[in-house]
């Protein structure tokens, strides 16, 4: 199963591990028997912020995360107004298929090191010029 990440809501500190419930991340199991489990760690997050590994890096080798605000360009062929064109996008994430919110559909181009050669991470989408 690909990990989550979210921001821990003691300290605004990502953490990555896997979901439990919507706001519980848990590290690895470390210690089990019968009676009970012992995992490597055990946070509460803010269920905002919650996103899964999409199984894709960035251009500069950046795991992506549903959820996370990535800058796209968009390359030919998906329709004419929106070709050629940067934008910053909100990824969403489900069992079926990683997209770009607002398109219903998506094309991933992936250079020679599987990198998506034309995507790259936001950290703060709300201090860009024409956010989408």
């Amino acid at each position: 199963m690909r990990p989550y990440r979210g921001k821990r809501t003691v300290d605004d500190e990502w953490v990555y591990g896997s979901l439990i419930d919507n706001d519980r991340i848990v590290g690895s199991v470390v210690d089990w028997d019968d009676d009970y489990f012992c995992t490597e760690f055990w946070y509460t997050v803010d269920p905002d912020t919650v996103g899964q590994y999409i199984g894709l890096t960035d251009k500069n080798g950046n795991k992506i995360y549903g959820g996370q605000y990535v800058r796209v360009k968009i390359q030919g062929g998906y329709s004419d107004h929106y070709c050629d064109k940067d934008y910053i996008i909100k990824v969403t994430y489900d069992n079926d298929r990683a997209c770009w919110q607002p398109f219903d559909r998506c094309r991933m181009w992936k250079d020679e090191s599987g990198n998506l050669s034309s995507v790259e991470i936001v950290d703060h989408p709300h201090l860009l010029e024409g956010t989408v």
